[in-house]
Order: structure tokens, then C-alpha cells, then sequence
């Protein structure tokens, strides 16, 4: 985001209005009277959900995934893996050995 407030302000309301296909202005309205930034967090959740899928299309093909940003590509690679890993030590430690760990969030499904 640009560096000028005025500037990251209105690239913020562009981006969101766009990702939710409303007038740049009634996002400025709803982020003034939303000090919890909710359309934010959405409008980044959105923009993470779309990102895992195109990785997920991918398949390890790094040139499908170009357009994205590299730090986008880092932090779905960096959760994925850790989804997996975390999904490998439940069902070794866990479910093979037939325990239930009350801090295991996997247990608890």
C-alpha cells in the first residue's frame, strides 16, 4: 500500500469496493463507523481464500501461482504445510495409538 495516508486510504477503499462491488464512498462510510475494520478483515480473508485455491489448483506448479504475490505464496505454502504437519502428528501420535489429547485440536472433532 502506498506510503501517503491520504493515498493508502484510497487505495484501502478502492480495494475493498472492489472486492465487495460497492462505491469506494459507502466503504468509507462503513470503515468511519466501524473502528473494528470488519470489511478489512473480510476483504484480506477473501483475498487469502483466493490465493489458497489458486495454489491448491496449482498443484506445485509455481508458474500457475505467478501472479500472486510472493508473500502471499510464502504464507500459504508456511499454513498448508503446517495444516499437514499437524494433521501427521495426530494420526501417528493419536489415532494409531488410539489417545485422546484434550489439547489436540484435531481430538476434539
Amino acid at each position: 500500500m502506498p506510503e501517503d495516508p491520504d493515498i493508502g486510504r484510497l487505495w484501502l477503499l478502492a480495494k475493498i469496493g472492489q472486492t465487495f462491488h460497492v462505491l469506494p464512498s459507502e466503504v468509507a462510510r462503513a470503515i468511519d463507523h466501524d473502528p473494528e475494520r470488519i470489511d478489512l478483515t473480510c476483504a484480506t480473508l477473501l483475498g487469502y481464500a483466493n490465493s489458497k485455491k489458486v495454489y491448491d489448483t496449482a498443484e506445485g506448479d509455481d508458474a500457475k501461482m505467478k501472479h500472486l504475490p510472493e508473500s502471499q505464496q510464502a504464507m500459504v505454502r508456511k499454513n498448508t504445510f503446517a495444516i499437514h504437519k499437524e494433521r501427521l502428528h495426530h494420526a501417528r501420535h493419536h489415532v494409531k495409538r488410539k489417545v485422546r489429547d484434550p489439547e489436540c485440536r484435531l481430538c476434539q472433532e
